[in-house]
């Protein structure tokens, strides 16, 4: 039930995450979803991580299913980030700012949200190149089956969910769910840890 739950939420409430459209409109811009606006889309991570439970009868299934799918996350996250919109100054300034802007980031991070925004925006090349490094590398730390991407993804997804989605509002009463960089995160343990 969950599952299908999840992929209705995904559907009709999320718009499919954004993954048809691939666009955001913000501050006059329009630029894909990427991993730092919620891409593939919480719903979905939530529908597959219980679909992946629900069938795992051997612990194997749930290992790899999950594996598979954050290689295929951060993998297209990556290639996504490659599009020419990123590295543009205005979109990267938007990316991080939008959380201030939606009111979703806790007051107490705004000014180094914007700090980051602006630095991002100067510096838009190296800004984007860092984010699609941080992807892949996560992505290849899977398809190798190293352990060391659980400090590699948690640090990379706490700088998403703090400085991209300032939490998803989380702490400011706005947020219906923790947003998609902690099950993400999940994903990823479900992916190492299970036996």
């Amino acid at each position: 039930m969950s599952a299908v739950w999840g992929f209705l939420i995904w559907v009709f409430g999320e718009g499919f995450g954004g993954t048809l459209t691939l666009s955001v409109v913000h501050l006059n811009l329009s630029y894909p979803e990427t991993l730092f606006t919620g891409f593939p889309g919480a719903a979905l991570l939530y529908a597959l991580i219980s679909v992946f439970i629900l069938v795992s009868f051997k612990k194997r299934f749930l290992k790899e299913a999950s594996r598979l799918t954050a290689i295929l996350i951060f993998g297209l996250g990556a290639l996504i980030q490659l599009l020419p919109q990123f590295f543009d100054p205005r979109v990267q300034f938007s990316m991080f700012v939008s959380s201030v802007l939606m009111g979703s980031a806790p007051q107490s991070l705004v000014p180094y949200i914007v700090k980051l925004a602006s630095w991002a925006s100067f510096h838009p090349v190296v800004a984007n190149m860092a984010e699609i490094m941080a992807s892949l590398s996560i992505a290849f730390t899977l398809i190798l089956n190293k352990k060391a991407v659980i400090p590699l993804s948690a640090v990379y997804l706490a700088f998403v969910w703090v400085f991209g989605m300032g939490f998803m509002g989380l702490f400011n009463g706005v947020a219906t769910d923790p947003g998609t960089p902690p099950l993400l995160f999940v994903l990823v343990l479900c992916a190492t840890l299970a036996r």
